[in-house]
């Protein structure tokens, strides 16, 4: 709302501009034809004969008004563009400023979110042994609930920075990261394998040679997600959204795809060059006929 109040202010000074410009003239017009119409003599637009011959004035003509009005029209017409050219680059250089500085606090804050982020946990790891505690320790669920307020804060940077503290930390496996926000971070080559991301956002997030070996992904969103070269080797992708995932030349093997939405995404959406993939072969449905069928995975050869 603050960037509005300029472009508001502007645009009732032209008004209140273009408005004065129109009223004058219809000003002016009524007067130049009302002098005509009533043969005003001060007006000297009509024949006049003073008291010598030599003060006659002929009746103004269509020349004499473009010789009195066009210079001072012009003139008019100029400085308005002119200042409205003017006012138009100050108004966009203002704006552009205020979100670059807009931009810059936005993105302070967000280093300053994460550093904080990192200087608490590490007083969790060291004076709380949060790496050793149990799993239903009261430390756990403090880190677990910092991590999952903080990432949807984060760019997509300082979210793979936050992911890889957690791994060279050996926390990746101790924090229980299901329904975190990683959407757009970039985690290529990121170790994650026994991560528990269980219905979490990872829409398009770069995890390209990442490895997912034994990662609990059942009901993440992979949707648009970029997983080639990754191992995916034992994980867990039952229920996954998998639309449009780049799984080229990804290891699949012994993974569990069961109930991942589309049934067909391994032929129709995502996209397998040479890569090990693991094929869909019926299985005893146990809520009975008619209902969607489950599936099991087999570790295929590669093609």
């Amino acid at each position: 709302m603050a960037f509005d109040r300029p472009v508001w202010r502007q645009k009732n000074i032209i008004l209140f501009m273009v408005t004065g410009i129109i009223v004058v003239c219809v000003g002016v017009c009524v007067i130049v034809f009302v002098g005509y119409w009533l043969n005003w003599p001060w007006t000297g637009f009509n024949a006049s004969v003073g008291p010598n011959v030599l003060q006659y004035q002929p009746t103004k003509t269509l020349w004499d008004w473009m010789q009195l009005l066009i210079v001072p029209l012009v003139l008019a017409i100029g400085a308005f563009l002119f200042n409205f050219t003017a006012s138009k680059n100050e108004q966009t250089i203002a704006l552009q400023r205020d979100l670059t500085e807009h931009e810059v606090a936005l993105d302070n804050q967000r280093e300053t979110l994460l550093q904080a982020y990192l200087d608490r946990m590490s007083e969790l790891l060291l004076l709380h042994h949060l790496r050793h505690s149990d799993p239903h320790s009261e430390v756990r669920y403090i880190a677990r609930a910092r991590t999952l307020t903080v990432l949807p804060r984060l760019d997509a940077s300082r979210k793979g920075s936050l992911i890889k503290f957690l791994y060279e930390s050996s926390l990746i496996d101790v924090i229980n990261l299901s329904g975190a926000n990683l959407s757009g971070a970039n985690l290529s080559e990121a170790r994650l394998n026994r991560a528990n991301l269980n219905e979490a956002n990872l829409r398009g997030v770069m995890l390209n040679l990442a490895d997912l070996s034994e990662a609990n992904l059942s009901g993440a969103n992979l949707s648009e997600a970029d997983l080639s070269l990754s191992n995916l080797s034992d994980a867990n992708l039952s229920g996954a959204i998998l639309r449009l995932t780049n799984l080229r030349e990804a290891t699949l093997n012994r993974v569990n795809l069961n109930w991942a939405e589309p049934p067909r995404v391994l032929a129709q959406s995502c996209r397998f060059e040479r890569g090990q993939f693991a094929q869909y072969e019926p299985a005893q449905n146990p809520y009975g006929e008619g209902h969607f069928p489950q599936r099991r995975i087999t570790e295929s050869q590669p093609s």
